[in-house]
């Protein structure tokens, strides 16, 4: 067995920590292969599946909860390395950091897998993993200056590292929205981690071990997500992702083994960041919460100029590798030239949003207008106590969102021919044409809805998942339900 240098945390030669991160990724892939159906069987029987809806690009049900199998493969492929070679990373504290935040992290998704968590009591689960690595020492302290040197950050040094980690872990759960985009953009960029860790030298050896652990086991969850029997990574798999990604490069992206450089991790999560905070922008332009839900990630606006998903999840792969290589050529660069190439990653994006038309001012005025009149009716709504006004709200509503037919019912909608309950809300004919037709959509406390939308011309317009989708008609269901049973305890 090859020794190790306590003093270092890591492998003395090269050729023993390849070695090591070729046992780490192959064991992990192996474990990850072995656990997926058993996992996949607990999560139809834990509930922690993902139905078909409006916002989903897949038909039936399909489990979650990808994150235990990927877990344990890497957990499996960090400890063979470790038996095979001496104990190099164990009196490391970082070591332990990142696996405690990463299992915190698992769990956190887990849980939301099973049952949906707010978004603000994530965010605290997540601070609180992000606080712990810092305690042992995963942090952003020192930066490199672009003139030369560098700063000591203090104490900005912990509300920086946790707006990092936090805000990496959470782009990679806004990533994973098609089969196989999160789990390729995460071995692009392990990868390119890898060797830029390598290329500067003193990476602490868990570093290349974790990586190829994290690459061997995202390699396996990838093909599960292609295949037909597929598993999703869920909440649990796409965090614990996140988690793991902005711990690796904060060790792999230091400037002479001492400082971060500013510019370097931004280029490598290139993708994640920029879809982020394009989502986060246009959220609070249109007036909504920076966590609601909606389809104007990247994927989604690749798939408005009509790709199929799967090219989409090719071009978007191809761009994380571009960013890689980006990375790469700055990594030897002063940080001034890295700090220049940052623009970068907002090209591709930009083209697209471009492209849909996102930077017209007249569409953007048009879609707030929008939103300001939707919300008034949804207050409007809430105060009304006759079906008649209900329904003329609901048409104006519904005008407003190009929707030709609007069906709400209890339970699970049956085949016209068997259908005999009488809808809450009905309105327009079930026999129009327009498209596309919106799948019957869970709405909470057993009600559904059925529309079908006709598509709008413009940019920002709402298509059919955000219309079928929309807060005016849950508010109209419940809405209607109480009234309904307002007069049956009457």
């Amino acid at each position: 067995m090859p020794q190790a240098d306590p003093r270092l945390g890591c492998l003395m030669t090269d050729h023993s920590t390849n070695l090591a991160m070729g046992i780490a990724l192959t064991t992990a892939a192996t474990a990850t292969a072995l656990a997926t159906p058993p996992v996949r069987w607990l999560a139809f029987r834990l509930g922690a599946v993902d139905h078909e809806g409006p916002r989903r690009f897949h038909r039936g049900t399909t489990p979650r909860m990808g994150g235990v199998p990927l877990a344990f493969g890497v957990i499996v492929g960090v400890v063979c390395a470790w038996l095979w070679s001496a104990p190099w990373y164990v009196s490391d504290p970082r070591c332990w950091g990142l696996a405690g935040g990463a299992i915190l992290i698992l769990l956190l998704g887990i849980l939301d897998d099973m049952r949906s968590v707010r978004p603000r009591y994530k965010l605290l689960v997540q601070a609180g993993a992000a606080t712990c690595a810092y305690m042992v020492g995963l942090r952003i302290e020192i930066l490199a200056l672009p003139a030369g040197g560098s700063m000591d950050l203090g104490w900005f040094g912990l509300p920086i590292t946790l707006l990092w980690i936090v805000g990496v872990t959470n782009a990679m759960n806004l990533l994973d929205g098609l089969d196989g985009l999160a789990a390729g953009v995460t071995i692009l960029i392990a990868a390119a981690l890898l060797l830029v860790g390598t290329g500067r030298g003193g990476t602490p050896a868990y570093v290349a071990v974790g990586a190829g652990a994290t690459i061997g086991a995202c390699f396996v969850m990838g093909i599960q997500t292609l295949r037909r029997r597929k598993m999703f990574l869920g909440d649990s798999g796409s965090l614990c992702l996140g988690f793991i990604l902005a711990n690796l490069a904060l060790l792999a992206c230091k400037h002479e083994g001492v400082a971060i450089s500013p510019a370097l991790p931004f280029i490598m999560l290139g993708l994640p960041i920029a879809d982020t905070l394009a989502s986060v922008v246009r959220r609070i332009l249109l007036g909504r919460s920076p966590f609601s839900a909606d389809r104007g990630h990247i994927h989604h606006a690749l798939l408005s100029l009509g790709m199929t998903p799967r090219r989409v999840v090719m071009v978007l792969w191809g761009l994380a590798a571009i960013y890689g290589l980006i990375g790469l050529a700055v990594a030897a660069q002063p940080v001034w030239v890295g700090l220049l190439a940052v623009p970068a990653i907002a090209i591709f994006p930009g083209l697209v949003y471009w492209r849909l038309g996102y930077f017209s001012v007249r569409a953007w005025s048009d879609r707030r207008r929008l939103e300001r009149i939707l919300k008034r009716i949804i207050r409007r709504i809430r105060l009304q106590n006759t079906p008649g006004e209900l329904h003329e709200s609901a048409r104006r509503a519904c005008r407003l969102l190009n929707l030709d037919y609007v069906c709400i019912r209890r339970g699970t909608p049956l085949a016209p021919e068997l259908e005999r309950r009488k809808p809450l809300v009905e309105l327009g004919r079930p026999g129009c044409t327009g498209e596309p037709k919106a799948s019957p959509h869970p709405m909470g406390k057993g009600m559904t809805i059925t529309a079908h939308h006709h598509t709008g011309a413009g940019p920002l317009v709402p298509d059919a998942h955000e219309a079928v989708t929309s807060p005016v008609l849950r508010a109209l269901a419940g809405r209607v339900a109480a009234i309904r049973i307002e007069q049956v305890n009457r």
